[in-house]
């Protein structure tokens, strides 16, 4: 009988315990004050446009978009390839790359073949100042500038990024007035911190005042050696 009584005790009291313990529990988190409330989850500033994508059958395909420009891209037999760039669902005004060897590629744009070779007639040129006016432009550099540092994605071959980067190779050619100014400020609207904050100094500042400096733990946005385009009908006077 006693030993029954002393659990009742030891029973009563671990509850009792148990109950002072939740009145206190209550009141001090009555009587703290309110949590701040939870910082806002951070946002992309306005306007800013990032690079959606993903690579198919071993990286020999790329695909995605940029804003409301649509891209594709793959690689062809014997090291070519082929690109296209359109404005969401729209097949009319689309661009259009073939890479055929490491130093050839056509685009198509209005209704015009250009391969980046010689001068051009002033028709062209007005088709390509078209272009570099238009929402393709800001997408055909910044396509192959994001594409090329995406650590999350599979390597894909020169030939694909040399169709995807030819179009602004055209632009910053023929209808660019300052092609070194034009990619620096694309460059450094890109995710990838292609131009560090450095120039070049002394004897080298002097020879080549426009020269870029890249950083060296980034990778180039270019696909040698395809495609060096000649300087003959370049329209600035500063080599890109």
């Amino acid at each position: 009988m006693r030993r029954w009584l002393r659990i009742a005790l030891v029973l009563l009291f671990a509850l009792i315990g148990i109950g002072l313990l939740l009145w206190m529990g209550g009141r001090a988190r009555k009587d703290a004050p309110p949590e701040p409330p939870a910082p806002p989850a951070p946002s992309a500033p306005a306007g800013l446009l990032l690079l959606e994508h993903r690579t198919l059958d071993g990286g020999r395909r790329v695909e995605g978009r940029f804003g409301a420009v649509r891209f594709e891209a793959e690689a062809t037999e014997a090291a070519g390839a082929r690109a296209r760039y359109w404005l969401d669902e729209a097949e009319s005004g689309s661009l259009t790359v073939t890479i055929t060897s490491e130093t050839e590629g056509v685009v198509a744009w209005a209704g015009r073949s250009f391969d980046g070779q010689g001068a051009l007639a002033e028709d062209a040129v007005a088709a390509l100042e078209t272009l570099a006016g238009s929402s393709l432009a800001q997408a055909v550099a910044r396509i192959p500038l994001d594409l090329a540092c995406r650590p999350d994605a599979e390597p894909i071959p020169a030939a694909v990024g040399a169709a995807l980067l030819m179009p602004w190779q055209l632009l910053l050619k023929y209808a660019v007035d300052q092609p070194v100014e034009a990619a620096r400020a694309q460059a450094l609207q890109s995710t990838c911190g292609y131009f560090e904050r450095r120039t070049a100094a002394g004897p080298l500042m002097s020879a080549h005042p426009q020269l870029l400096m890249l950083s060296r733990d980034q990778p180039i946005p270019m696909a040698l050696p395809y495609l060096p385009l000649d300087g003959a009908g370049q329209r600035g006077s500063q080599q890109p």
